[in-house]
């Protein structure tokens, strides 16, 4: 039964989305000519090209700037491993990176993508500055900076794409849905590409060095150093530039030069490739014609739905999969690259390691795109659960020998396979779970990951042992599975039900329809 509003009450307006979009199609058709009349018909190709310049723009930065920040980001744990350097300077990054994933709507809604963009990729800077001159006063708060803008980088893509594919879809005959797939698809493996082949850049520049690991800035000095040893070790270095922009450290006195470092280049590369991305976007950058914001409701709602999320039990037990999907990638960046990878066989393994891993993510997260349409079944589940659980107990009993790179980089790419499951799994049951508060749950997702990737880092400070950390991701990958499962479980009833209904009940039709939203995210910060 048609329920109808009471009267001196007016009903809400509002927007039927499908119309609105044809009409906006209708007029794009049309020219508006001085008397206000209509005359000729605009070419289609402008309007396309520009849709697509400024997306080719937006890839471009997303790549280069990722290429110049995730291999720098992996080689913390091994290059800066004097006092800790590196895994503090990880605990800064993803505290700040909760903080971020809290406040990026906010800015979303009243700054200009544009200027949030160019805010984004600045950090993105100066973390590659950063790492050029390495210290505790430098590193740090730039991965605080860095940490803070990255979710606010994710948010920027996420409302521009959305802006592209309703611009794209009014000048082509394709759907919404299959517009912002496309775009979503293409930003998806640009991201990954960019981590793949910045890891392969790394470990290309730093198998020719002949400077060990821990030679590349303190040389690793010996037990009961004093710190005033240290700062006089470091007064009797300088910065030496030859052609082209090969940075050697020499010694100021009559020392003879030691090899090329060409860590010192790599990092001087990865700041080129931060202030290109910036520049890209400062001059050739335009925001999308059309630009859908969402309602930013009050803090009393939102606190409302965050206790909605939170106080589910099955969504709270969900949300331990994604704190692990964060745990283990922060335990493979500050222990398994180092103790796997840099102890064993060097640095240069480092980017050989995680390519492996963004490889096998990828593949995964492609290939449970295609079977996306079949739901989580029994057999998804169970196939995601065995692989990480597989995965976790080869890490308690296998430590690899300087003879099995190779075993170690196809263990990296399944590990990578693994992760791409679980968080492909996590993209689809929670916002189905969750309809009416889609996006509260995808930011509780963030903040989970976030969660999971600062409680690594400070349990790898803390304790510094690995088997500890494995024994804490065995529990989350536990708990966080059964969580998945009773969500899983849950969302197919609800659907069944759905489809059961008798035909001859009267059921509410909705009268607008709204923008899709975008329920996978593009991040992987591994």
């Amino acid at each position: 039964m048609a329920v109808w509003p009471q009267q001196g009450k007016e009903p809400p307006l509002k927007l039927n989305f499908s119309k609105e979009l044809a009409l906006h199609r209708k007029l794009k058709m049309n020219a508006l000519v001085g008397d206000g009349s209509y005359s000729g018909i605009v070419p289609y190709e402008n309007k396309r090209k520009g849709t697509w310049k400024n997306f080719v723009i937006l890839c471009l930065s997303t790549f280069l700037s990722f290429v110049a920040v995730f291999p720098s980001r992996n080689l913390q744990t091994s290059i800066h491993s004097s006092y800790r350097m590196g895994t503090i300077s990880l605990c800064a990054l993803y505290g700040f990176y909760i903080i971020g994933c809290l406040t990026s709507n906010i800015c979303i809604q009243h700054f200009r993508a544009k200027c949030l963009l160019l805010v984004a990729l600045i950090f993105h800077v100066l973390y590659s500055v950063s790492n050029v001159i390495p210290s505790m006063y430098t590193l740090i708060p730039a991965s605080c900076l860095l940490g803070l803008c990255q979710p606010l980088f994710w948010s920027i893509q996420e409302i521009t794409l959305l802006g592209y594919a309703l611009n794209y879809s009014a000048f082509s005959n394709i759907n919404l849905d299959s517009s912002l797939r496309l775009f979503q698809t293409l930003i998806v493996i640009t991201v990954h590409s960019a981590q793949i082949l910045g890891n392969l850049l790394s470990s290309g520049l730093l198998s020719l060095s002949d400077v060990d690991c821990a030679d590349i800035w303190s040389n690793e000095f010996s037990n009961g150093t004093e710190l005033q040893e240290v700062g006089a070790f470091a007064k009797s270095e300088r910065w030496t530039y030859t052609l082209p922009l090969i940075p050697v450290l020499t010694r100021k006195l009559s020392d003879h030069p030691g090899p090329i470092n060409y860590y010192q280049f790599l990092t001087v590369l990865y700041l080129c490739l931060g202030v290109v991305a910036m520049g890209g976007v400062l001059i050739f950058f335009e925001s999308p014609d059309i630009l859908l914001k969402r309602r930013s409701g009050s803090w009393k709602e939102k606190m409302m739905e965050v206790k909605d999320t939170v106080c589910d039990a099955k969504a709270f037990l969900a949300g331990f999969a994604a704190i692990f999907t964060g745990y283990i990638q922060g335990v493979i960046i500050a222990d398994i690259l180092k103790q796997y990878g840099t102890d064993v066989f060097g640095c240069f393994i480092v980017g050989y390691m995680m390519m492996c891993f963004g490889t096998g993510n990828l593949a995964s997260i492609l290939a449970f795109d295609k079977l996306k349409q079949y739901g989580l079944s029994a057999i998804s589940l169970s196939a995601g659960f065995i692989l990480n659980t597989s995965i976790l107990i080869t890490a308690f009993v296998w430590r690899p020998t300087s003879s099995q790179s190779t075993a170690l980089l196809m263990y990296l790419a399944m590990w990578g396979a693994g992760d791409g499951i679980i968080q492909s799994q996590l993209q689809l049951a929670i916002p189905k779970y969750t309809p009416k508060l889609k996006e509260t749950a995808l930011i509780a997702l963030r903040v989970c990951n976030g969660i999971g990737l600062e409680l690594s880092f400070i349990v790898s400070l803390t304790l510094n042992n690995l088997m500890t950390s494995l024994y804490i991701a065995m529990a989350l990958h536990l708990i966080g599975f059964l969580g998945l499962v009773l969500v899983a479980c849950d969302s197919k009833s609800r659907d069944e039900e759905a489809s059961t209904e008798p035909e001859h009940l009267e059921t509410a039709v909705p009268i607008t329809q709204d923008p899709p939203d975008i329920t996978e995210s593009t991040e992987s910060l591994a």
